[in-house]
């Protein structure tokens, strides 16, 4: 899908504000698999984060996070669209969201729920 600058920039703004600035603590995100293709071959998934300053209150953070990473949304299913099989999806999906946002796979760890 693609996604202006403009709305790549605003996501990761937001994400950074939710996520912090990738410090040495980390972040756990929380994964919820969606919807699973008939096939097999893609899933829709809604990574979630706890803040610390809202407790029991989540973060959902799907469409900003597909929007920085640059994939589908899925509106029906509430989460990014992951394509692919073999592997943890929900890693996959949390470690490039690290990637991407802060160069180090590891600054976000994934818990599935």
């Amino acid at each position: 899908m693609a996604y202006s600058k403009a709305e790549q920039q605003e996501s990761r703004d937001i994400l950074l504000a939710i996520l912090g600035k990738g410090g040495k603590k980390t972040t756990n995100v929380f994964t919820i698999v969606r919807h699973v293709s008939s096939s097999g071959m893609s899933r829709v998934i809604q990574p979630i984060v706890f803040e610390s300053g809202r407790p029991g209150q989540p973060s959902y953070l799907g469409f900003h996070a597909a929007r920085v990473i640059g994939w589908p949304y899925d509106r029906k299913h509430e989460g990014v669209k992951v394509s692919g099989a073999g592997m943890d999806m929900t890693f996959h999906l949390v470690y490039t969201l690290s990637q991407v946002l802060f160069k180090d796979g590891y600054v976000l760890s994934n818990r599935q729920l």
